[in-house]
């Protein structure tokens, strides 16, 4: 009898039960990923391409692509071979190959002979691989003897056993599942055997046990029969009806993109997003964000785990190829714990198209699987256009929003929304993103300064909510801006309007978290940070948000494990990047920071702050050769412009003790220009005293941060270096800045281990100790 073994270098494949095991390591797959390996096996090392394996383990079915793109993740995660893709080799516009001869390994032998390295008695398994990749219809060879054939030959696909008998996933209690002893041994075989008993039996009582005990067989035989089929019924029906009468949940699986090109992907993804967030809007709907699915995917977990870790009774995955000047979209709609297709469908289109299908595969998830069955006809989130060409333009900004690094997806995401509302002045969701990246003009990157964001932002955040009053961007818009000019107030009530709508929704959470932040609450940012983590676990970005929340605590090795884990499920994340760099800063492993920023350039090189901030880091270590040569990268980005000008002759002003009178010049044009990354107060208020301008400095940077001007300021981290630059300039005369001073002791007392951590409170006691004996010698 074949072995149901074969092994792919040092993994052992065994097709018996869906397994892939290297060492002590065995990994479950699906049980099509085993077909599909065995297509890659029989062919290899040839390519096959997707159409001929489509046809082998799929048949007839209409299969998206994405269905392929999945099992293939599925295997590489298996074989560990998810980075170097070095077993399982992508060939463009075909298919995929397996590089390597795969062998057949003894049946008989044990799992560690198995493992063992390749002996003769090892056959190989692609004698014929030549000619099964050249007829795409004949049998497929099988790999295993009186096991159930992986590959269906074209005389069984269309049989009425095969056809009535869909496969389905095991649930643990099948597998489980004792069963009983000759439950498959003819019942007259079994009355035949009983009645030979009783007649050698010559005592009453005897006969009374030997009936007694064809009884309770029955009785077992029939309980087992019951319980495993209400077993079976149940692990078929559970997740259906798990949320009966309250939601029906669903995964939209990231679309794939079959086709390299810019506009496949932002189709590929701008669907996924549009699609989720239609459904999410549905009444009687529950929907993961694409962050979850997203990771997930990237994981190569099963469908059936996938639906499992996200709680959701079905799934829709989906693929767009580009062909010529058109797009073929493909859907399948699943159960996934039975692997079962409800629903698939073709679209061949163009971008002018795009609303209508997405209105089509909405409709069609609705009529499907909700709970009424009745579909509508505007399965359209709210603020959404019926304009074509705008519609178009608002995926392609949505794609820059999500994918764009830090240094471009501001303009590219910009010019898209600009143009969606161009075509359609009443496309509130495209005003609403506007106002939302204006809001977050100074966020990190500085995008546009602060006089020009400003007016962009409140007109969108206007147009927006005269189209959509309850348009969540422009609400968390609105709270962004009130959180930055320290009317809390206001952006408590705009967050309020996002959450009393949708108590899920992780940005309104998250920006919660920084509000709380900027009122002193570090206790309650941290539960909203936590609460916005709860709701979307696998999102990057809302991990790195409790990691700033972590920073600013100064609880450092919270904030790195936080990293740690969006690294993991994005380590193309830049952002991460940048704030491993400052944690890894405030603890004073510099060393450490300038290999994460290393890393962050490399993934995205044409970012000025983050050029800069690696300058900076190198000044901190001493190395002023890298520090000039990121710096001047970081000019060079930037073009003809004062902030160019001020990091081209940055390393040198680092060099000198004198700041001179055109250096302080140049820094305060760039007070407007401030970012979380960088601030130019701290050398520019040296500079005022090593020139004696005390009283004229005193007044640039209070007239930049007019919330430290009122009778009761905060500070916060959006000000705290103008408040002690402050406090310094009024070192003559404390009366002038008592107020400030103040809120300072209360920011260092809130935030006492950053202080200590970032050296700020350690500045703060110099200053206090030098003003103490001043003021003793003065008296």
């Amino acid at each position: 009898m074949p072995s149901t073994l074969f092994r792919i270098e040092s993994f052992v494949v065994n097709t018996a039960d869906n397994t892939i095991s290297c060492d002590e390591r065995a990994v479950k797959v699906e049980p099509k990923c085993i077909k599909v390996l065995n297509v890659l096996a029989d062919n290899a090392p040839e390519a096959v391409s997707r159409e001929y394996i489509h046809k082998a383990v799929w048949g007839e079915r209409v299969v998206v692509d994405e269905a392929l793109s999945r099992v293939i993740s599925q295997l590489r995660h298996a074989l560990n071979d998810n980075k170097s893709k070095r077993l399982i080799k992508t060939i463009p516009k075909l298919g995929y190959k397996l590089t390597v001869t795969p062998s057949y390994v003894n049946s008989e032998t044990s799992k560690s002979d198995a493992q063992a390295p390749e002996t003769s008695s090892t056959q190989s398994l692609s004698a014929n691989s030549h000619e099964n990749a050249a007829h795409p219809n004949q049998k497929t060879t099988r790999l295993e003897g009186n096991s159930p054939e992986l590959v269906d030959s074209p005389e069984r696909k269309d049989s009425p056993e095969r056809k009535n008998s869909p496969e389905r996933i095991d649930s643990p209690e099948q597998k489980d599942s004792p069963q009983p002893a000759n439950a498959s041994e003819p019942t007259s075989t079994r009355s035949d055997t009983n009645a030979n008993k009783m007649s050698a039996s010559t005592s009453s009582n005897a006969r009374f046990k030997v009936w007694l005990a064809i009884v309770a067989l029955i009785v077992i035989a029939a309980l087992f029969f019951t319980m495993s089929r209400t077993t079976i019924l149940k692990t078929d029906s559970q997740h259906e009806t798990s949320h009966q009468g309250i939601t029906t949940s669903i995964a939209i699986l990231p679309f794939s993109q079959i086709s390299d090109d810019t506009d496949s992907s932002y189709i590929s993804l701008g669907l996924t997003e549009e699609i989720s967030s239609s459904l999410s809007t549905t009444p009687g709907f529950n929907v993961p964000s694409r962050y979850s699915t997203l990771a997930l995917t990237k994981q190569g977990l099963s469908l059936a785990d996938i639906a499992k870790t996200l709680n959701v009774n079905y799934a829709l995955e989906g693929s767009v190829r580009r062909i010529n000047q058109s797009f073929r979209i493909s859907v399948r709609l699943i159960a996934p714990y039975e692997d079962k297709t409800l629903w698939s469908e073709q679209y061949d289109v163009t971008s002018n198209d795009l609303l209508k299908v997405q209105l089509d595969i909405s409709n069609a998830i609705i009529t499907r699987v909700s709970a009424t069955n009745t579909a509508s006809e505007s399965v359209l989130k709210s603020g959404i256009t019926d304009n074509a060409a705008a519609y178009q333009a608002y995926l392609k900004g949505t794609y820059w929003w999500m994918n764009g690094t830090t240094s471009e997806w501001f303009t590219k995401a910009e010019k898209a929304f600009l143009q969606a509302v161009n075509q359609d002045p009443t496309f509130s969701a495209a005003y609403g993103s506007l106002a939302y990246i204006y809001a977050r003009y100074n966020f990190y990157d500085l995008y546009i300064p602060q006089e020009e964001a400003l007016p962009k932002a409140n007109a969108a955040i206007d147009n927006a909510l005269r189209l959509n009053p309850y348009d969540a961007n422009a609400h968390n818009a609105t709270a962004i801006l009130a959180t930055l000019d320290y009317r809390f107030d206001d952006a408590q009530a705009a967050l309020n309007r996002v959450l009393s709508r949708n108590a899920d929704n992780s940005t309104s959470l998250y920006l919660s978290s920084e509000l709380a932040l900027a009122k002193l609450q570090p206790e309650r940012a941290l539960s909203l940070a936590q609460q916005a983590l709860d709701k979307e676990p696998l999102s990057p970005w809302v991990n790195v948000n409790l990691a700033i929340v972590h920073y600013w605590r100064g609880e450092t090795s919270l904030a790195l494990a936080t990293l740690k884990r969006a690294l993991e499920i994005d380590d193309m994340y830049t952002w991460a990047y940048v704030w491993k760099a400052r944690i890894l800063a405030l603890e004073g492993n510099n060393a450490a920071a300038i290999e994460a920023m290393e890393a962050c350039l490399s993934i995205d090189p044409f970012s000025s702050v983050n050029a800069a901030y690696l300058g900076n880091l190198h000044s901190l270590t001493g190395n002023n050769s890298k520090a000039t040569q990121w710096f001047t990268h970081a000019a060079s980005l930037l073009g003809d412009s004062t902030i160019a000008r001020f990091w081209k002759t940055h390393a040198s002003r680092l060099r000198k003790s004198d700041v001179t009178n055109t250096d302080i010049a140049l820094m305060e044009s760039l007070l407007s220009e401030q970012t979380q990354a960088f601030s130019v107060i701290p050398l520019l208020t040296d500079g005022y005293i090593a020139t004696e301008q005390q009283k004229s400095g005193y007044e640039v940077i209070l007239n930049h941060f007019p919330s430290l001007s009122k009778p009761t300021p905060i500070v916060n981290s959006h000000n705290v270096e103008a408040a002690f630059a402050l406090v310094r300039l009024s070192s003559d005369a404390p009366q002038k800045a008592v107020h400030i001073e103040k809120a300072l002791n209360e920011f260092l007392r809130t935030y006492s281990r950053w202080a200590a951590l970032s050296g700020l409170q350690s500045r703060y006691d110099k200053l206090s100790k030098r003003r103490y004996k001043k003021s003793e010698d003065a008296s």
